[in-house]
């Protein structure tokens, strides 16, 4: 242990010795702070920005360094030439000779951060030539000085620290009239602020000897000394790291350790520590380029995470949409069908870029969200970025949609983003497969038939269970059962063992969800009514059926056949019993694969506790009787089997026999039991019973109900052969349903009834029924009660009978939900919120907010009419209440006392969006449309969204003046209602209906409240041009000025624009010049009102228009080519973009000679690209290409060159970047 102590401790006494105040170790050591000009520019030097935004030191154009390496150092390189006195100096890196490069502000521009130019981090921003390399001069920082070059700069707290020695580096000449500095924002760039300017300038010390190799170990090995064999392992595989380079990096490693190891002096000499550091340096800069792993080639793969238990990728479907996602799976030694769901056929897409579609769907994984938690696929292929992990398994990859995203699995199947650097999730093996396309399909082929054995089979159990429900069994004439559990016959024994825990182990009980902290198996033939076997309850309640359950599964002691009786007791608490059960043999199981099991199944039981056998015992330490603690099932088995599965299908977790509408609030089917005993014995002469809806439906419908057993025996037949058919499984569905429609339930007029009451209680309970907004007329609450009052008691078994009660107490139902009082169609409203519910401030990291939502008002963002956004992305929004955040739960702060405060300061004068007019109101339902936008808010299929269509959305009462909005039952069946997120501002849907949360309420707006001639365009920066399409036609207003295009300048440098002075036409693009915000206090950005026709008479157009090289995009987002340009920081770019909703982008513009009114300035190259190709260049097409029309449409994707012009009607495309004429 002394070796390795005498090497950690040395590097522990080098960092506390060369690491104080700013600095950090690396192969350089900080050196003293420079003061004057002269010190700076005369030496090898460091700059260090300190500051909110980013603290470290210059590093090239990217973010700064937090170790001090060879390309953090700079020289002053003097030009000969000199300002108002001042000298004149290049910025140059010592390592590549490379100079900052020069950069000049747009003429409106205030930081390069913001007009799109600079990429601060591309090595585009560094030159190799003087001549365009960025003149400045350095001069002193002097706090509060107004003259630039004296250094003017501001000390600012957390910004930057004017206590010692600072610089500020300006540019030499003026930008515009402005001084343009040379500062710092977490990364270097160009700015007209002071308060970002001020550089501390530091020396710059060379370790020698011992202290110069342990900088460049720790430098390049980590504080660790890691060896990178380890970070960078070597394989021969996609990922992996080639070997050659891993071994010599790991010699250098192994040569410096053991050399940090020897105790006492330090032996190599300073020209000996050059070479091993210059080693060092060369091996460890050969294994991280980016030739150094082995790419990813086109082919085809497994692909999984690095979590501890692999989750591969796979697909699924969820809400009826195509979706990524991912599952345990071992891969076979010898593959086989299970494998095609699992492989994927990788595509380049380019440098760094990847299509990946799923073998067996051959859909592509997309780059947007089929839910909240799956990446979707699709037909088209989209590209996705490849990049290696800077942290975790570097032999991995990391996947990214978009943007910043990077696809993550999730223990639950999911496919999202998840951004840890740490995370196994987002780190992606490839393991290549050799499996041809005819072994795809067989397998294919083998994975459908298999799927349909497995529906056919799900079905089969349904059907099997619901064609003997109605069949049971009673004990025969004159027997009674008692509470004794040890008598003759019993089928089950206590299992032997030494201890409990190995009897407990050596159980002949089994179940598929037993509670691991509370009961056990042998409790229940311990013949002691004080212990207990319980079923899973920590994960949560369940509605019990046939195909989900709890079960027991009985090891008998000889087998079985004909009559048995299972007979059971209740825990003494008296809670969660089976109701009843279902009963299955086998002759065939292992408790160790206990699904490969293949039961029998022999029918329905129910249990009669309601034979009063009574159990004493303790409940806890009180003694205690229950009279119906023993209960038992009879069936009758159709042959002899060893092993009886009983399976708990209706479940309670209390029990009232005399309450049949079960007015006291049991709980019923929580799905989890727990039995004192439970054992089998075999008996005789039972009865078989038939139940009377079964008994009606036999007799009204015979054949109905013998064509069902007719189709389950063909499904067994083909179940047999595994040999399923879609065919077999479209009739059986059809005989089950057929029977479900002849079979009378007795229970549907009870859950009516109950439906009804609990609705029209809830109503009188809360004061809803009167003339307000909200409530319910007394006339139609009347008629419900004396409906109800008909069907209180119903003993009817026939089918016409159950039906008319049904549709009668439905019908007076819905008479009184359709009576609730809405808002006044054809009048104006806000909705704002009703919630009550506040956010303490412990609770906002969790919530995303704090305080109140209440008052909060709701508005349309435009006209994005996609039904599947994110609920952070919903196009319909809300604006928190003035002081809402400031809400508590108690005190002079609670929301009773603040609530006259929750008002807001929007003008309804300027801006439309929050406006909604009621089109139409009855029957329950409203019509709603956003005046500004002409869209309707619709509820409908559980989601909330925006259509250009009228569709009702259904507003229930829950207190006077308060809704809520019922958005319909989503995929899985839940009712969903219209709910605020606080965290992110929108309105989305959410499955409580106590939720306060969706609580709403509608303000009545009088004519001179609101304007019905201007909207706003929210978030907007002035003095900054935005390409935008509206559906209504708007008008100059002096604040949003309008511009059209009138082409591209002769010198491709500026777009020229020409101001519309009179109206624009509904639908036309248009380029909006913020003039003068509102809402924006004494900031720049705010809200631009824009003036337009009369909303209230307008006619929307939802369509949008083509002008003059301008392309408009209105209710469906438009992914435009690499040639087409759009406005990004008030700059025109170019490149493959998805551009949003309201937006608009460049395509096909016109050379002009124009000068037009305005002008925005163009990217060097733009105005090439938008204005078409240089017929003089010969162009070869790469073999796989888009193809867009010439407005920037995408028409096709991913064809090979040669085929892209195929059946493309006459006209000018853009295939592979280049204009063709197609004719």
């Amino acid at each position: 242990m002394k070796r390795f102590y005498n090497y950690f401790l040395s590097l522990l006494l080098l960092m506390v010795a060369g690491v104080s105040g700013a600095m950090a170790q690396g192969v350089y050591d900080q050196g003293v702070l420079l003061e004057t000009e002269e010190a700076i520019t005369s030496q090898n030097v460091l700059l260090y920005s300190q500051g909110q935004h980013g603290t470290g030191y210059l590093n090239g154009t990217g973010a700064f360094a937090q170790t001090i390496g060879k390309t953090c150092l700079y020289r002053f390189e003097a030009t000969g030439e000199s300002v108002e006195g001042h000298n004149i100096y290049l910025i140059k890196q010592v390592l590549t000779g490379l100079y900052v490069k020069d950069y000049q502000l747009l003429e409106d521009g205030v930081d390069s951060s913001d007009d799109g130019g600079f990429k601060s981090g591309d090595a585009s921003d560094m030159t190799s030539s003087a001549a365009e390399a960025l003149k400045v001069t350095v001069t002193v920082a002097e706090n509060g000085s107004e003259d630039p070059y004296a250094g003017a700069t501001e000390g600012k707290a957390g910004e930057q620290d004017l206590s010692y020695t600072a610089f500020v580096i300006r540019r030499a000449e003026l930008v515009n009239g402005k001084v343009q500095f040379y500062g710092h924002l977490g990364k270097p760039f160009h700015s007209i602020y002071n308060d970002t300017n001020a550089w501390h300038i530091y020396s710059v010390v060379e370790p020698t000897g011992k202290d110069k190799l342990l900088a460049y170990t720790t430098a390049y090995y980590g504080t660790d000394n890691a060896d990178p064999a380890l970070n960078y392992p070597a394989g021969t595989t996609a990922g992996y790291f080639k070997a050659e380079l891993v071994n010599a990096a790991h010699a250098a490693w192994q040569e410096a350790y053991d050399i940090l190891q020897v105790e006492g002096s330090y032996t190599l000499t300073d020209e000996e520590t050059n070479v091993l550091c210059d080693k060092i340096e060369n091996t460890m800069t050969a294994l991280t380029a980016s030739d150094a792993r082995l790419p990813l080639t086109a082919g085809r793969y497994f692909i999984n995470d690095n979590r501890e238990t692999k989750l591969y990728l796979n697909a699924t479907t969820v809400s009826n949409k195509d979706a990524w996602a991912c599952s345990a799976y071992t891969v076979p030694e010898e593959l086989d069908y299970s494998a095609a769901s699992y492989l994927w056929d990788v595509e380049i897409a380019g440098q760094d870029s990847i299509y990946l579609k799923h073998l067996l769907t051959g859909l592509y994984v997309q780059s947007t969200m089929a839910d909240d938690h799956h990446y979707a696929l699709g037909k088209e292929p989209v590209a996705l970025k490849l990049s290696a992990p800077t942290a975790g398994n570097r032999a991995t990859f990391w996947i990214t949609p978009k943007g910043n995203e990077r696809a993550c699995t999730n223990g639950a199947g999911w496919m999202l983003s998840w951004t840890d650097v740490n995370d196994p999730g987002n780190h992606f093996t490839f393991t290549a497969v050799d499996v041809d396309d005819a072994k795809i399909a067989q397998w294919a082929a083998e994975a459908k038939q298999i799927k349909l054995n497995e529906t056919l089979a799900e079905l089969y159990t349904a059907a099997d269970g619901l064609y003997k429900e109605g069949t049971g069994y009673k004990a025969a004439e004159g027997f009674t059962y008692t509470n004794d559990f040890t008598e003759e016959g019993k089928l089950v024994s206590p299992a032997e063992g030494e201890d409990d825990a190995t009897k407990e182990a050596n159980s002949h009980w089994y179940s598929n969800k037993k509670q691991g902290n509370e009961g056990t198996y042998e409790a229940l033939v311990d013949n002691n009514p004080d212990t207990y076997f319980h079923s899973n309850w920590s994960e949560g309640a369940f509605a019990p059926s046939i195909a989900k359950n709890h079960y027991l599964v009985a090891t008998l002691d000889a087998p079985v056949s004909g009559d048995i009786m299972v007979k059971m007791a209740k825990r003494m608490r008296g809670n969660d019993f089976p109701l009843q059960v279902a009963i299955y043999g086998t002759n065939e199981f292992d408790k160790a694969n206990a699904n490969a099991a293949k039961w029998t199944f022999q029918g329905f039981s129910d249990i009669s506790w309601t034979d009063s056998v009574e159990i004493s015992g303790k409940d806890g330490t009180k003694d205690k009787t229950l009279p119906d603690g023993v209960g038992a099932a009879y069936m009758h088995l159709d042959g002899s089997y060893k092993y009886i599965k009983i399976a708990a299908t209706k479940t309670v977790y209390n029990f009232d026999p005399n309450d049949k509408n079960n007015t006291n609030g049991f709980l019923y089917n929580r799905g989890y039991f727990c039995l004192s005993e439970m054992n089998i014995w075999p008996t005789s002469g039972l009865v078989t019973t038939l139940s009377p809806e079964y008994q009606e439906a036999m007799t009204a419908a015979p054949e109905v109900y013998a064509a069902l057993g007719e189709e389950i025996n063909k499904a067994a037949a083909e179940l047999a052969a595994n040999k399923a058919t879609q065919a077999q499984i479209d009739a059986l569905n059809a005989a089950i349903e057929a029977f479900k429609n002849n079979l009378p339930v007795p229970s549907r007029v009870t859950d009516a009834y109950n439906a009804a009451k609990a609705f029209l209680d809830a109503a009188n309970t809360n004061n809803m029924i009167g003339t307000e907004l909200a409530q319910y007329s007394q006339e139609s609450a009347d008629a419900l009660q004396t409906t109800l009052a008909k069907y209180e008691t119903f003993d009817k078994i026939d089918l016409v009978s159950i039906n008319a009660a049904v549709n009668d107490i439905n019908a007076a139902f819905n008479a009184f939900k359709g009576s609730v009082r809405l808002p006044e169609a054809g009048k104006f409203y806000t909705i704002k919120s009703a919630s009550t519910k506040v956010v303490a401030e412990a609770d906002k990291q969790a919530q995303g907010y704090q305080g109140a939502i209440y008052n909060a008002i709701v508005y349309s963002t435009g006209n994005n009419k996609s039904n599947s956004l994110s609920d952070a992305n919903s196009a319909v929004r809300f604006t928190f209440a003035n002081h809402s955040s400031e809400v508590t739960t108690d005190g002079e702060t609670s929301l009773d006392a603040m609530m006259s405060s929750l008002s807001d300061s929007i003008s309804l004068k300027d801006d439309a969006s929050y406006v909604w007019k009621a089109e139409t109101a009855q029957d329950g339902k409203m019509v709603l449309r956003n005046l500004a936008t002409g869209m309707y808010l619709t509820g409908a299929n559980g989601k909330l969204y925006q259509s250009t269509e009228p569709t009702p959305i259904l507003g229930e009462g829950v207190k006077p003046n308060v809704f809520r909005f019922n958005l319909g039952a989503d995929a899985k069946g839940v009712t969903q209602y219209m709910n605020t997120k606080g965290a992110t501002g929108t309105v989305v849907p959410w499955k409580d209906p106590a939720d306060e949360n969706s609580y709403w309420q509608f303000n009545e707006l009088a004519d001179d409240d609101y304007t019905t001639e201007s909207f706003a365009v929210k978030g907007v920066k002035e003095g900054q041009f935005y390409a935008c399409t509206f559906p209504v036609a708007i008008t100059p207003d002096g604040n949003a000025v309008p511009y059209t295009v009138l082409g591209v300048n002769e010198a491709k440098d500026k777009l020229i624009l020409a101001e519309v002075e009179d109206e624009v036409p509904a639908g036309t693009p248009v380029i909006l010049l913020a003039d003068v915000l509102t809402n924006n206090g004494e900031g720049t950005v705010g809200n631009l009102t824009v003036g337009c026709e009369d909303l209230a008479s307008a006619k929307f157009v939802f369509e949008p228009k083509v002008g003059d090289g301008l392309c408009g995009v209105l209710c469906e987002p438009v992914e435009i080519a690499e040639t087409c340009g759009h406005l990004a920081n008030g700059k025109i770019v170019t490149g493959a973009y998805t551009v949003p909703c309201n937006g608009a982008y460049l395509a096909n513009a016109a050379v002009t000679a124009e000068k037009g009114k305005e002008s925005i300035d163009l990217a060097k190259g733009v105005g090439d690209t938008l204005t078409g190709i240089d017929d003089a260049k010969v162009v070869v097409l790469p073999s796989v290409v888009n193809v867009y029309g010439i407005n920037g449409q995408l028409i096709k994707k991913s064809v090979k060159a040669a085929n892209a012009t195929k059946n493309l009607p006459a006209g000018v495309y853009v295939i592979g970047g280049q204009k063709v004429l197609v004719k």
